[in-house]
């Protein structure tokens, strides 16, 4: 799975064949203590590496990934490039563990008890503390035992452990293992320095070479890495990153051979970046020698190990590795606690500190160490709990702290143990105040709820059918908001218990009243008779407000029409109020002119030819250089007649062709052009009858 070139050096290009990788399982005290490394030659650094096992990934820069447990796991690598290799079907393996029974419990004096272990490799050694002189066959898989007083059992298993490194005898090939070196397969034909081969013979891979066979089989068909050493530089030949426990010793050793005389390697061994020795292999070829370093792991969850060829001399400097072992004396242990029954024995009996009216049953907890053919009592009256399974049953219990007696004969001795839990009532609604209708422009008082239950509150409503929620609420009453729109109750949660609540509330505004709009004539004959003038749009729910100045701060009165006086000309300010709203105002001018035509206030331009025009009879004959123009409240000159032909292109309520909205317009008719009579101002109503 390690690239190999078929060129020359430097050509490093990443493929699916540069990605190899090693692992360690888990120890037997941590089921997630194992460790997938991950090699990759070529390519061009940096590399990101991601490990899946298809509940969780995890990337990193480094290929190593520790606290793994047991599992299938994929790996990918992507260089800078963008290239991206990949390892599927990574298994580690499940631990062996151990594991006792009983684990922990209770007995009477003197009472015979066994204890059980498996697991491990069945090398089992016991002890305990304080002494027990009854524990008399400590190394097998189980012990009967008499203890007097509280003890504690150990069990433990030592053995030698398995070589913790992947792949050390290269039976698996040219995998597990990091190398700076060429891999050349199956042959170094043309002789290139730094590289090496996995193979069952020296001399089939370099022909100058002697024909040593590897150190696990010695019998020409097991595997060894043979190398051709490099001329310059301190590049690794060999690097394994594998899991270790915390302070403990290990020793790593492996076997090397020189495959020619000369020159021969000078082995540099790093552990964890620190130079642990430098080994010169001997000129006599074809010999296994065992090189071995002792190493203390420390504060260490891995170690990384190193091998180089210091020598950089071109003639010479090959030769063969096989067999690396990196070991430790493996220890394991377990314990099982075993209490001795007195009346003053921890029976264990516990309950939840807070329980809600209503909610579901609620069984005690007991010391598991304990037969549980105790008896069951409550204090005072008002909670119901079974005398023999101590079963709580809520659904009609009283608020209250109450009491808990359990009661059980151990050892021919009465003993009792108790614990308290406080019942309490669910939290309520008690008022939901706030909401209704609020006029355009007002700021309303928002929504607030008196509840029962104990600080703090969580409050979850709707609004306009949106979940919404007030989290954390110390004090009363709760605002939960003054957003227009509908609010519907759903829970409230408060520092024990939940319960659900029904109320809904509306904020709503109100349309504002219409702009009064008048039907009736504004122009009047002077010191003749007048008809009134009324609002035709006046809404029956409401009252129409006159008054005397824009500020609407000189109330005149109160109605939907008006009789206007015919002696003098006045202007009032009008608007219509609902529900307490009241809506903007709507500008009524009064004018007395002298008689002789007629200024109507209203028309009704909607196409039936019926006064689809504002017809002024008379204005042209009585007053032949008059000219008339209207204009909208703000201002805006929206029509203009010709001087004295009035009659002859009557206002038809539009504006550059287009038909203008219902409502009052102003108008000003200059009677004269050389002003020898006072113009006249008021307005005029577009009405659109349906």
């Amino acid at each position: 799975m390690v690239i190999s070139y078929s060129c020359c050096v430097g050509h490093f290009v990443l493929s699916q064949n540069s990605i190899t990788y090693s692992t360690t399982g888990s120890n037997c005290s941590d089921s997630t203590s194992a460790l997938i490394s991950v090699y990759v030659q070529g390519g061009q650094a940096p590399y990101q590496y991601v490990l899946d096992n298809g509940t969780f990934t995890v990337n990193n820069n480094s290929g190593v990934f520790y606290g793994l447990g047991s599992g299938n796991y994929d790996v990918s690598v992507t260089d800078a490039l963008g290239t991206v290799v990949s390892a599927n079907g990574i298994i580690i393996l499940p631990g062996t563990f151990l594991s006792v029974s009983p684990s922990d419990t209770s007995v009477c004096p003197n009472s015979n008890l066994q204890i059980s272990v498996s697991g491990g490799n069945g090398n089992y050694n016991w002890s305990a503390i304080p002494v027990d002189p009854t524990l008399t066959f400590a190394l097998n898989d189980s012990i009967s035992v008499s203890p007097v007083l509280n003890t504690i059992y150990t069990v433990a298993t030592n053995d030698l452990n398995t070589n913790l490194l992947y792949n050390g005898t290269f039976e698996d090939g040219n995998i597990g293992f990091y190398s700076g070196y060429i891999s050349l397969f199956p042959s170094n034909t043309n002789g290139i320095q730094a590289a090496y081969g996995i193979t069952v013979n020296a001399s089939f891979w370099d022909s100058i070479f002697s024909p040593c066979v590897d150190h696990t089989y010695g019998n020409g068909i097991g595997k060894m890495m043979v190398l051709d050493g490099a001329v310059s530089g301190n590049n690794p030949f060999w690097k394994q990153t594998i899991a270790v426990e915390k302070n403990k010793n290990y020793t790593f050793s492996y076997f090397a051979q020189s495959l020619t005389a000369s020159n021969t390697a000078q082995i540099s061994v790093s552990l964890n970046g620190i130079a642990t020795g430098i080994d010169t292999l001997s000129t006599s070829t074809c010999i296994w020698e065992e090189y071995s370093y002792s190493w203390f792991s420390g504060n260490d969850s891995s170690v990384t190990i190193v091998l180089t060829d210091l020598e950089d001399a071109a003639i010479g400097n090959d030769f063969a590795i096989d067999d690396l072992s990196f070991s430790t004396l493996k220890s394991c242990s377990i314990t099982s606690s075993v209490q001795i029954t007195t009346n003053s024995a921890n029976l264990g009996l516990s309950y939840p500190a807070n329980a809600c009216v209503g909610g579901i049953n609620i069984a005690p907890v007991l010391n598991p160490n304990f037969p549980t053919n105790g008896t069951f009592n409550v204090t005072p009256a008002g909670l119901n709990v079974d005398p023999l399974t101590g079963n709580i049953v809520l659904g009609n219990a009283t608020p209250g702290t109450y009491q808990i007696i359990y009661s059980k004969i151990l050892c021919n001795q009465n003993v009792q143990d108790t614990a308290l839990i406080t019942v309490r009532a669910r939290p309520n609604l008690i008022q939901l105040t706030g909401g209704d209708y609020y006029c355009a422009g007002q700021e309303f008082n928002p929504l607030a709820l008196l509840v029962s239950g104990t600080p703090s509150w969580d409050v979850y409503y709707s609004l306009n059918g949106i979940p919404q929620s007030v989290l954390g609420v110390s004090s009363l009453p709760i605002s939960i908001g003054n957003s227009i729109g509908t609010y519907v109750l759903d829970s409230i949660q408060d520092l024990y218990c939940s319960n659900i609540m029904v109320g809904s509330q509306t904020i709503s505004v109100l349309d504002g009243p219409q702009i009064p709009l008048f039907f009736g004539d504004t122009s009047l004959c002077e010191n003749e008779s007048t008809s009134s003038i009324q609002v035709s749009n006046f809404n029956p729910l409401g009252a129409v407000n006159w008054y005397s100045d824009a500020a609407l701060s000189n109330y005149l009165f109160s109605d939907d029409e008006l009789f206007p006086s015919s002696d003098t000309s006045a202007v009032f300010y009008v608007t219509q109020e609902v529900n307490g709203c009241e809506g903007p105002y709507g500008i009524l001018s009064v004018s007395i002119v002298p008689c002789g035509f007629v200024i109507p206030t209203a028309f009704t331009p909607n196409n039936d030819n019926q006064n689809d025009r504002w017809e002024i009879v008379g204005l042209d004959n009585k007053y032949p250089t008059n000219s008339v123009r209207i204009f909208n409240r703000w201002g805006e000159l929206l029509f203009e007649s010709v001087e004295g032909k009035y009659s002859n292109n009557e206002w038809d309520g539009t504006y550059k062709g287009e038909a203008l909205p219902v409502g009052s317009y102003y108008y000003i008719i200059e009677l004269a052009k050389d002003n020898s009579n006072e113009p006249i101002n008021g307005t005029v109503s577009i009405i659109r009858l349906k």
